[in-house]
């Protein structure tokens, strides 16, 4: 293995991978310790990037996505929004909580999401990726109870290109199997069809829970304000962590740690009312996190680059 390659795509961070996982799999193909793993000893930075690591060179689970989990990825997190400002009934209607279910019915996953009609929810595909059940609770303000509208999801469909471990196209739509009745606190909101650049503006997100990486799930839906980081800056600041988020993403700074999401608030919508509009639209959903008080930024999936495939799915314009 050439290791001067090895160490210039880690300071490059032409992949978005875990360095320490490329590394991991380099040393077990000079050991020829598996045959089936690619050999990478005349390989170039160029050969690493995420998509031709996870789509041209079609990597498996076991070559690269269980060597890659790290407690940035931590599942079962309860802390929410960081920093955020309680919200009351019918501030934010398309706002949608959504748990996954594991066969025995208990929770796996918590998250959240944007409700696009009375039958289409919109989240990230790490939430409901290889669960069993979803139950999607639709324009909460508080912690659900048993009294609470909740719908069972039908049908999930996540894009074929979806890799779990990079978060490479986080994004998922649920399929109601009955239809929401629709109120002043259940409403959808509609997909932005402005594609201008949220470069150093603040975008607005929302979560269900408690406030810190320490404190057990909370019992009100908090919102943030958050500047949109410019790409090549976020890179920068991602260069300490060693990693790199996805194409079709935005970085979210979080205030030197005092303002963020946290783990359960991924799938939930990012929203942003543009100049000469009335009222916001959605512009991303929620992907991932270093941590909840983390210095480096949180990541959106941006909403835009699918509305192709959101439309050949419903046979539905949301915009």
């Amino acid at each position: 293995m050439k290791w001067t390659a090895f160490l210039l795509l880690c300071a490059i961070l032409a992949s978005g991978v875990n360095c320490k996982a490329v590394e991991d799999i380099a040393v077990e193909t000079n050991d020829h310790k598996n045959p089936d793993l690619i050999d990478y000893t005349d390989a170039s930075p160029d050969d690493f990037t995420l998509e031709k690591l996870t789509v041209e060179k079609n990597l498996t689970r076991a070559e690269i996505y269980e060597t890659v989990e790290t407690e940035s990825h931590a599942p079962n997190q309860t802390a929410r929004i960081v920093g955020g400002t309680s919200a009351s009934t019918g501030d934010f209607p398309y706002f949608a909580l959504v748990a996954s279910l594991k066969p025995d019915g208990s929770t796996t996953s918590i998250c959240g999401g944007a409700i696009l009609s009375e039958i289409w929810i919109l989240t990230a595909a790490t939430c409901v990726s290889g669960n069993t059940g979803t139950i999607v609770f639709p324009g909460l303000v508080a912690e659900p109870s048993e009294t609470d509208t909740r719908k069972t999801v039908a049908n999930v469909y996540i894009p074929s290109t979806f890799r779990y471990n990079f978060k490479l196209n986080n994004i998922a739509l649920l399929r109601l199997s009955s239809a929401l009745t629709l109120s002043g606190s259940i409403s959808p909101i509609k997909i932005s069809k402005n594609t201008a650049s949220l470069d150093n503006v603040s975008v607005r997100t929302m979560g269900l829970g408690a406030t810190s990486e320490s404190t057990s799930i909370g019992t009100a839906l908090l919102y943030a304000d958050i500047k949109q980081l410019t790409r090549s800056y976020c890179d920068t600041l991602m260069l300490e962590a060693y990693y790199q988020y996805p194409v079709n993403t935005a970085c979210l700074e979080t205030s030197s740690g005092k303002k963020n999401i946290c783990y359960v608030d991924v799938g939930g919508p990012v929203v942003y009312t543009y100049p000469g509009e009335s009222s916001a639209t959605l512009v991303g959903i929620n992907s991932e996190i270093v941590s909840c008080t983390s210095v480096y930024p949180s990541a959106y999936t941006k909403v835009q680059p699918y509305v192709s495939w959101i439309t050949s799915i419903t046979k539905k314009s949301f915009q």
